[in-house]
């Protein structure tokens, strides 16, 4: 049983193939519900009751989705199984469920968003009116059962409502905060954590992988001062990052406790995470003397045209300037 559910863990990662131009991705580690515990979706009326009777939802691979659901009322709710690790599907019952009140507000487009048992069925995830396609789906973890959902207008199945900000999350449910600061850019100042910490757009969630960006690479995450990792989104999540003993120079190593710059990028194509130690995020173009500079490099060693330097073409990152009198300076741009 264990091989099984690890296997699961590991293995269970596609796009939705219901529509092949949906941009949502299924991260790892999704379930199938039984037949007689379809979730039920009840979208609002026009006066904001609860119907009579629910929106169906249909099984594809990894979920089940409502398509084309026109909301006038304000919001919806989902009438699904409390499904639960330690007890068998035939106990499971079916529960209501609405917003987690601890999860990023408004509930994000593409990204996965928690759901929360409550009693009460008149409380409701407030959208704005419109029509969606709406998607529930029950993920197993190595602890629980979670249940989550997404949604995408059908005008426009490409939008995308970023996070209002990115956090790293260690396994002793601490979460650092890193601001947004401009739509889908992520920068900011935090005391580094221990190994094992993971980037999530939720506050919670450390072993949910829906919530949850991995490495690129399940065996290459450990993080060197300037050092820029590709994340992808509910994939590699139970490798958590930490930091890399095995540097070029001293200056470069990263370890918990010191002040270092978070900065993550999900408006490229490539979603990426950068880590650089405070030490080499004081130089600005003043400090490095712009008519000084002979030549420009990247960490990597790769030479770029100086000029690059004075127009401001260049990423954010670390870069190593040659002066005119010989020595080597540190430039970071932001």
């Amino acid at each position: 049983m264990k091989t099984r559910f690890f296997l699961i863990l590991l293995c269970m990662a596609a796009f939705i193939h219901a529509y092949a131009d949906s941009p949502i991705l299924i991260p790892d580690s999704l379930t199938t519900l039984n037949g007689n515990l379809t979730p039920q979706l009840y979208v609002r009326s026009s006066d904001s009751r609860i119907p009579a009777t629910p929106t169906p939802m249909s099984a594809f691979e990894g979920g089940y989705v409502a398509r084309d659901v026109t909301v006038t009322g304000g919001g919806f709710n989902f009438l699904a199984p409390d499904s639960k690790i330690n007890e068998p599907s035939s106990q499971w019952q079916m529960t209501w469920y609405s917003y987690d009140t601890e999860a990023a507000n408004p509930p994000l487009i593409q990204y996965f968003n928690p759901l929360s048992a409550t009693t009460d069925p008149g409380k409701y995830i407030s959208v704005p009116d419109g029509t969606y396609n709406i998607y529930y789906f029950d993920q197993l973890t190595t602890k629980s059962h979670c249940q989550l959902f997404t949604y995408e207008p059908v005008s426009d199945a490409d939008t995308k409502l970023y996070p209002p900000a990115m956090y790293l999350l260690t396994s002793d449910s601490q979460a650092l905060t890193i601001p947004e600061i401009s739509e889908g850019i992520y920068q900011g100042f935090v005391i580094l954590p221990p190994d094992g910490f993971k980037v999530s757009f939720q506050t919670t969630g450390y072993d949910v992988p829906a919530l949850l960006f991995g490495p690129e690479s399940s065996t290459r995450h450990h993080f060197i001062s300037g050092q820029s990792f590709r994340l992808v989104y509910g994939t590699n999540t139970y490798a958590a990052f930490g930091y890399s003993a095995t540097v070029p120079q001293p200056n470069y190593q990263l370890r918990a406790g010191d002040k270092a710059l978070v900065r993550i990028d999900l408006k490229s194509d490539a979603n990426t995470v950068q880590l650089i130690a405070d030490q080499f995020t004081s130089a600005s173009l003043t400090d490095a003397g712009e008519a000084g500079v002979t030549q420009l490099y990247t960490l990597s060693g790769l030479s770029l045209n100086p000029d690059r330097l004075k127009s401001g073409r260049l990423t954010p990152g670390i870069y190593l300037l040659r002066m005119t009198d010989g020595t080597v300076r540190r430039h970071y741009v932001r």
